[in-house]
């Protein structure tokens, strides 16, 4: 009976464990804040997300599409992925049981622009001489505002500020008075259309490179993580450090560098390891700080941690020239 209840007793433990977790995710990390409960809308979210991740493995194994349409499916179909899962305003998913018809609205204008850039791809590059008509120029600016909401509701309110501080220079520009910071200055439909049909606006090097590399190495990550490695991961690094001084600091320092390796996200990795190494460390005698900005600091690290290295590693490998091989075998010591 005892040890029954001590079996109870740790998985209550666990459970609770878990439960915060999810809610300090929930908190600071906005990539956590989707809707769980869509009806049956969830089955047209997996319809989504396994079509987009076969054909990156596609893609990946017998080359990719010139890079618009490349970027175009990738870019397209991750957003329609964003509106139909992730609320309006933060918070809203913990009562919302379905998908609003503003979010399968923008969901649909979203792979619309999209997918219609894909179908017309050789008049549109023929329009970059002979001009835009206007239809394709409206669809240029309805695509920058959904792309700027989706900005909002996944990463936050900065990036879109700035985003938009950038968009106001190219339109306004013409009104700075400094010679060196002004120039002639853009109309909007222009700005417009620059950002969404050339290869030096939204489909640029930082798509290209998500579209080719960084999609398939989260979908990496993503399998090593379901199938429970970060607890391997947390026992580990215990059993590598736990029998050293100060034993349990290093081990999270560990455990967060091999959770880091997978999951590519500092808040993800703070949360998969710190629900654990955190306590640990309090209970061995460190201060609540100490703890707590250990498992950050190892946690921030372990985000650059290969093979994932968020999205460092093949921007570097881009605008460099060099292997993907060899940043990876510079990373692996900080």
């Amino acid at each position: 009976m005892i040890s029954k209840n001590n079996k109870l007793t740790q998985v209550e433990q666990i459970t609770k464990a878990e439960q915060e977790a999810k809610a300090v995710l929930q908190k600071y990390d906005r990539e956590s804040n989707f809707r769980e409960e869509i009806g049956v809308w969830a089955w047209v979210v997996a319809f989504l997300g396994i079509s987009l991740t076969v054909f990156h493995i596609y893609t990946g194994y017998f080359g990719t599409f010139p890079s618009q349409k490349q970027g175009a499916v990738h870019l397209g179909t991750a957003l329609g992925l964003i509106f139909l899962l992730f609320p309006f305003k933060k918070g809203q998913q913990l009562f919302q049981k379905t998908v609003p018809w503003y979010d399968v609205l923008l969901a649909f204008l979203a792979m619309y622009v999209t997918y219609y850039k894909i179908i017309n791809f050789d008049e549109l590059l023929q329009s970059i001489t002979w001009g835009y008509s206007q239809f394709d120029t409206v669809l240029s600016v309805i695509a920058v505002f959904l792309l700027l909401e989706a900005t909002r509701r996944t990463v936050g309110i900065p990036i879109v500020i700035v985003a938009t501080v950038m968009i106001g220079y190219a339109l306004y520009g013409n009104y700075i008075p400094t010679k060196t910071l002004s120039h002639q200055g853009y109309e909007f439909t222009d700005v417009a259309t620059r950002l969404w049909y050339r290869d030096s606006g939204i489909f640029g090097t930082p798509l290209q490179i998500s579209a080719k590399y960084i999609y398939l190495f989260l979908f990496f990550g993503v399998i090593l993580v379901n199938t429970r490695i970060g607890q391997f991961f947390n026992d580990l690094a215990f059993g590598l450090t736990g029998r050293f001084t100060g034993g349990t600091a290093k081990a999270a320092v560990v455990a967060s560098s091999l959770q880091g390796m997978v999951s590519g996200s500092s808040v993800g990795n703070t949360v998969a390891s710190g629900s654990f190494t955190i306590p640990m460390m309090k209970n061995s005698g460190f201060k609540p700080e100490f703890a707590a900005g250990t498992e950050a600091a190892a946690s921030t690290g372990g985000q650059i941690m290969p093979p994932i290295m968020g999205a460092a590693a093949f921007i570097m490998m881009e605008y460099l020239g060099v292997s993907y091989a060899v940043i990876m075998a510079a990373a692996i010591i900080p």
